[in-house]
């Protein structure tokens, strides 16, 4: 059984190379030389980092590791976590959690948890164990592209969050009547597959009429919606919708939806499945539509 400060030092390696991997964030981690709360730092650049102008920002880490029995490293898993960590966390605005598991056969998961100030403020109000510790959450660092992309969503959620009034961090469902909009941001490099952020968590962000931030919520997106204007005509020319909605699920499934009604397409291309909701004079025309789709099908 490995000693404690060296299942340390390995969890610290194993992250460290991954960011060797990455041109434009280098590390400072100390294995020897820990601080209260954090074994190092995190440095993103926009260009080569040995020119101090393209340092864009800096992110306070945590580094724990945990040799494991287990027969399957899972995707995701919980830590508990010293309240008083999570408390200085919120003093330096958010840092990033990161638990490395090995197994003796040398296999091992990295997992993380961007805790930002909204988050942490949200864990703050739960009552912790006999330890004086919180329960958190953590999903797998997939590779180091991932990793990277961690880190730059973290340091964006961070700019935005730094400057927010903590009471906005509670119960932002409260301020939906005043949203205009909402929005999250993420952080892509190469071509952008929207696709890619099914599954993912974000923070949210509600802005009303002057554009000012009135509400965050820290959201899972499991599915994707796109609005198409265009006119669904039967055969004898009638026009039954105007409006068409896509919808794609963390699971792959696709729903159409004309008006009230939803076509559900399963990944087996053998199935097919139509639901008609609203009210009667809208399932009626969801019926007619479907009749005469069928019609033209055959």
């Amino acid at each position: 059984m490995p000693s404690v400060n060296k299942v340390e030092s390995r969890a610290v390696d194993k992250i460290r190379n991954l960011i060797d991997e990455l041109e434009y964030v280098t590390e400072r981690f100390n294995t020897n030389d820990k601080g209260q709360s954090w074994d190092g730092y995190i440095d993103l650049y926009h260009g080569n980092p040995d020119v101090k102008a393209n340092l864009d920002g800096i992110i306070y880490v945590q580094i724990k590791g945990r040799t494991v029995h287990a027969k399957r490293l899972e995707v995701k898993c919980k830590f508990d976590l010293d309240k008083v960590d999570l408390e200085n966390f919120n003093k330096v605005d958010g840092t990033i959690f990161f638990l490395v598991k090995m197994k003796d056969n040398g296999d091992f998961k990295v997992y993380y948890s961007a805790l930002l100030p909204k988050n942490i403020h949200d864990l703050l109000k739960e009552q912790p164990n006999t330890k004086n510790e919180i329960k958190i959450q953590l999903k797998e660092v997939k590779d180091a592209f991932h990793l990277e992309k961690i880190c730059r969503n973290f340091f964006e959620d961070q700019r935005k969050q730094k400057k927010l009034d903590f009471e906005l961090f509670n119960n932002s469902n409260l301020l939906m009547n005043n949203c205009k909009s909402a929005r999250f941001s993420d952080w892509n490099r190469g071509k952008y597959n929207p696709l890619e952020i099914l599954g993912e968590e974000k923070f949210v962000y509600l802005y009303n009429e002057e554009e000012k931030v009135i509400g965050v919520e820290f959201v899972t997106i499991n599915e994707l919606v796109k609005n198409e204007n265009k006119n669904i005509i039967g055969k004898d020319g009638k026009i039954f919708y105007s409006e068409i909605k896509r919808v794609i699920d963390v699971d792959g499934n696709i729903r159409v939806i004309f008006g009230n009604g939803i076509f559900q397409l399963s990944t087996n291309p053998k199935e097919f499945k139509y639901f008609v909701k609203g009210s009667l004079d809208q399932r009626l025309i969801g019926i007619e539509f479907v009749e005469n789709m069928m019609d033209a099908a055959s």
